[in-house]
């Protein structure tokens, strides 16, 4: 939601990916990468880092279909690994 959703989610996102990790994840985040995983049926994970409690923590991306599997829907979760 929002007047721009896919650059406010995206700089959001990017705060505490580390130095190395942020070019990588904001080229996965980038609105054509994620409409073109709405056509997909299989996971698209994007591993980084992201800086925690003075340090760094693996962290995942992925995308995950909605349960009706329609084509205009997903879901991009972050998780730590």
């Amino acid at each position: 939601g929002g007047s721009d959703f896919f650059t406010d989610a995206g700089d959001k996102l990017l705060e505490n990916v580390c130095d190395e990790d942020r070019e990588k994840v904001r080229k996965a985040i980038r609105k054509e990468n994620i409409l073109n995983w709405l056509g997909r049926d299989d996971m698209v994970p994007v591993c980084y880092r992201r800086r925690e409690d003075g340090g760094f923590r693996p962290y995942c991306l992925q995308t995950i279909r909605t349960r009706n599997s329609d084509d205009h829907h997903i879901v991009i979760g972050v998780r730590p690994e």
